[in-house]
């Protein structure tokens, strides 16, 4: 797996893109939602897997838990 030094130009060379979800321990165990991140990876039109960023969810705790 390579690291991009320019994720946004590699996206024009993207076949398909693979967004992963890390699992956060707190949520797992007291079942209150927390801010999700995510780790955002592109295959190459070769078939190479490149890790392009990580984003994390902005919203309120209240807004997570309270308003579905």
């Amino acid at each position: 797996m390579a690291i991009t030094p320019d994720p946004l130009s590699m996206l024009s060379q993207a076949k398909s893109a693979y967004i992963e979800q890390q699992i956060e321990l707190l949520e797992v165990i007291t079942g209150c939602e927390t801010a999700n991140r995510y780790h955002v990876y592109i295959t190459t039109h070769t078939g190479e897997l490149v890790y392009l960023f990580k984003c994390k969810e902005q919203s309120s705790c209240w807004s997570r838990n309270c308003c579905s």
